[in-house]
């Protein structure tokens, strides 16, 4: 047992699932585009939807203050996916609306953050967080907090006004207070929409907690840090592209990075 669960971790990372890829990006812009002009959604800020690159699925926070932390954290990924075998994960990207935690703000009228949920028919994905959360809080190197009804919440943020203001790419004089947007039409009319369709999921990353700057193509942008990327059951050596988003600029070097396949 690496952490004492009597005592409160120093969370660091986090774990994640990356929701876009070169083959489901294309379904994405299409969704945003569609939700953005849609006269239905009132004036949406610039900026409010997640960036592609940072669309994801969380499934706790780390606390990965050594390198032995980091390496244990490895180990349980390894084996979770080994577990798993060659079977793909994949997931529906459906609706907008309120997040399934309860302690979450629930005022559509004055929403912060918007959330859609992932749907998967076979309930694989479900079963793979699972495993992999209670592993990771076993061992000590997760907030012992369970999530409610004790299911990771298979869900992704798609919008987050609170990000503006301190949105690591924008100077401090533009940078500004967190407009909030009236989600009650956008709700009502695409609590069913499907964004993205048997969308693949290809890797996982362990990632530092907190937006920091990286280059996305030719422009900056807020993203994460990833320390570790695994490849996700059936993906190794398949040819398949995921949607490559960070390159660091100027980050200190805090833990150490790694690529496993």
């Amino acid at each position: 047992m690496l952490g004492n669960f009597k005592e409160a971790l120093k969370l660091t990372h986090f774990v994640r699932i990356p929701l876009v890829t070169r083959a489901s990006l294309p379904q994405l812009l299409k969704s945003y585009s569609r939700i953005e002009k849609d006269t239905i959604s009132g004036v949406i800020p610039k900026g409010a939807f997640t960036h592609p690159a940072n669309l994801h699925l969380s499934l706790g926070e780390l606390s990965l203050t050594t390198r032995r932390k980091v390496e244990a954290a490895l180990k349980i990924l390894r084996s979770a996916i080994a577990r798993h075998e060659d079977r793909p994960l994949t997931a529906h990207v459906v609706g907008i609306g309120n997040s399934l935690l309860s302690h979450y703000s629930r005022d559509l009228p004055r929403a912060l953050r918007l959330f859609s949920r992932l749907e998967d028919p076979t309930k694989s994905l479900q079963r793979f967080c699972q495993g992999v959360n209670s592993d990771l809080r076993d061992e000590g190197l997760m907030k012992l907090r369970p999530f409610e009804n004790g299911q990771v919440p298979l869900q992704t943020r798609v919008m987050d006004t609170r990000r503006l203001a301190r949105d690591p790419t924008m100077d401090k004089q533009h940078k500004r207070s967190k407009p909030r947007i009236d989600a009650t039409n956008i709700h009502r009319k695409y609590k069913d929409f499907v964004l993205m369709e048997d969308v693949r999921l290809q890797e996982l990353h362990i990632s530092e907690i907190g937006l920091t700057k990286v280059q996305y193509e030719d422009v900056m942008v807020a993203g994460y840090r990833n320390i570790a990327t695994l490849a996700l059951p059936g993906n190794a050596g398949d040819g398949t592209e995921p949607l490559q988003a960070e390159t660091e600029v100027r980050i200190p070097v805090r833990t150490p990075r790694y690529r496993v396949r």
